[in-house]
């Protein structure tokens, strides 16, 4: 009897449980079939969140003085500017400097003004990632610092530490981009949202391309938008500011709610043949448009993938 009263429960336990999973289904939208409407709307909405940027292009020239560049030497106001350091006395690893006046920036950017980016890097040259075991609020390590001169005049220029120039290994990956640098020619362009970003990794993307076609016209523009979301992708090309970042695997801002203020791209740093984190690794440099705003650079925020 007890077996029998055991195997009864438990059936009608499945049941309900079946018939909540049904019903669930049923009202979902990800349940849903996916009709043409949806799709050209997911489509539009990228469109219509089209943000300007500027894309950096590598030159073969090495950069001189002020000039914008990725690695090398850096501009100082005096001779009484040192290249900084880490607590344990570690030279930071130089990723880029920013000359804003050589850009058409997008709004909300500086027109003038030299900003130069840094990170901790781990003795070997490579960034000290984003801890990802921290909390949703996004509290963790920020392995960033910048300076900003608002009006850079004159200086000199520091060279780079030879401890720096000599790590063949880390990110800055050909001898240019850790003696000389590379200076950057700047593009400027308005692009579609990155469907793989957040939040459209969720709403579009994978919105998109999970649902089953509701007819075979859906079922043929379904099959289409992997090849159509890569090409705006690879539009963006490899460094920019403005516009969206792109991640190597995925967009922290999904799970960490304490990073989702961060909705400006100071620097986005791709990989090429000067610069590379791990085999195709990404590095987005972010800041709230409030910051953004009031030039307080020291409130952006490295994310670093390998």
């Amino acid at each position: 009897m007890a077996l029998a009263f055991i195997l009864i429960v438990a059936l009608v336990v499945a049941f309900f449980s079946m018939k909540r999973t049904v019903m669930r289904e049923s009202t979902d939208p990800r349940f849903q079939p996916l009709g043409v409407s949806e799709i050209e709307a997911g489509l539009g909405r990228l469109e219509s969140d089209a943000l300007p940027m500027v894309s950096l292009e590598p030159a073969e020239e090495p950069p001189v003085e002020r000039q914008s560049r990725l690695g090398g030497p850096i501009w100082a106001p005096d001779t009484k500017t040192s290249w900084p350091e880490d607590d344990l006395g570690r030279p930071l690893l130089h990723i880029a400097q920013l000359n804003f006046a050589e850009f058409d920036p997008p709004d909300g950017f500086p027109r003038t003004g030299l900003l130069q980016i840094f990170v901790r890097q781990d003795g070997h040259g490579l960034p000290i990632t984003y801890d990802t075991t921290a909390d949703e609020t996004g509290d963790g390590q920020n392995p960033l610092v910048t300076r900003w001169y608002e009006r850079p005049e004159g200086g000199v220029t520091l060279p780079v530490p030879d401890h720096l120039a000599e790590m063949t290994q880390g990110m800055l990956a050909s001898a240019q981009a850790r003696t000389e640098g590379v200076a950057l020619r700047a593009i400027r362009q308005t692009l579609p949202a990155n469907p793989f970003a957040w939040p459209y990794m969720d709403e579009v993307y994978l919105n998109l391309t999970r649902r089953r076609p509701a007819n075979d016209m859906a079922a043929q523009l379904q099959n289409g938008l992997k090849a159509h979301f890569d090409t705006i992708l690879n539009a963006y090309g490899g460094h920019w500011i403005g516009g969206y970042p792109s991640f190597s695997r995925e967009d922290l801002r999904r799970k960490r709610r304490g990073l989702r203020g961060l909705d400006r791209v100071l620097l986005h740093v791709g990989f090429d043949k000067h610069v590379c984190i791990g085999d195709a690794g990404a590095m987005n440099i972010l800041i709230s448009r409030h910051d953004l705003k009031q030039r307080r650079f020291d409130r952006a925020y490295c994310l670093s993938e390998a």
